[in-house]
């Protein structure tokens, strides 16, 4: 079947070492110009993934592992944590002292300061400023699409516990997302599908984490990064060169869609 779409990771994909690989433009605009549709479907917030959104130009995103979904500026999925469980997490993690980071569309907070030997974990991936505020809710109505609890796994079990209605996403060993349990990048990008009429078999997604799995399972052709762990490698329809070697543009030539 016609390939319509190309969905691509960013950390671990076309992000190394908090640097766009070098061929990360010629790969969106040589997709761009085959007149494919290409988004950014990440784990990371909308504030986060901007920067690399707006230097390379493409016009759909999904952010928070599904939990949000744009196109061309339009909102297409919201699915936000209510505001009962964030408040919840929020004393959770004040009664065991855990470092507690919140994101809504467009701000990044926390009620107390990150404490500074965590600093390094957020520089690393590059993270956008956070405020500090004094109080939640941050509105009436839910705002917040994702929590980072700055843990390491020995906590994971105790906090799917307390939080059920949550999907407990690790991404460091030092660090997890929680989110909407119902959420991950194939409802975000199914959403994306939808809006833009195009069935998930006519996709390509490029990945390289354990949160780019359900998205692998819903597509026509999944693309795992060298640099992926072999849990991931073996869920992917193949798999291409590490990130450090331009895995994307690889995998886009071996598929002809370059």
């Amino acid at each position: 079947m016609e390939i319509r779409m190309v969905l691509l990771d960013i950390d671990g994909t076309l992000v190394h070492q908090r640097r766009l690989v070098p061929s990360a433009h010629r790969v969106i605009a040589g997709l761009k110009q085959k007149g494919l549709e290409v988004a950014l479907c990440t784990g990371r917030s909308v504030l986060h993934a901007r920067r690399v959104q707006d230097v390379l130009g493409v016009e759909h995103g999904v952010y928070f592992n599904g939990a949000l979904a744009s196109s061309r500026g339009r909102i297409v999925q919201a699915m936000p944590l209510p505001n009962d469980v964030v408040e919840r997490m929020i004393g959770f993690t004040r009664q065991h002292d855990l470092p507690l980071i919140m994101h809504t569309t467009d701000r990044a907070v926390t009620l107390s300061p990150i404490p500074e030997p965590l600093q390094p974990l957020l520089n690393a991936y590059d993270f956008s400023p956070i405020e500090v505020v004094d109080e939640y809710p941050l509105s009436d109505k839910p705002t917040v699409f994702q929590s980072n609890v700055l843990v390491t796994p020995d906590w994971d079990e105790e906090i799917q516990r307390q939080l059920p209605e949550c999907l407990l996403y690790r991404w460091d060993w030092n660090a997890i997302d929680l989110q909407q349990g119902a959420c991950d990048k194939s409802v975000g990008a199914q959403a994306l599908f939808t809006h833009l009429g195009i069935k998930p078999e006519q996709a390509v997604h490029i990945g390289d984490g354990g949160n780019d799995i359900p998205l692998f399972r819903h597509v026509g052709i999944s693309v795992a990064m060298g640099n992926a762990a072999a849990p991931v490698r073996r869920q992917a329809s193949l798999v291409t060169k590490s990130v450090e070697e331009d895995g994307v543009l690889h995998a886009c030539l071996a598929l002809g869609l370059l």
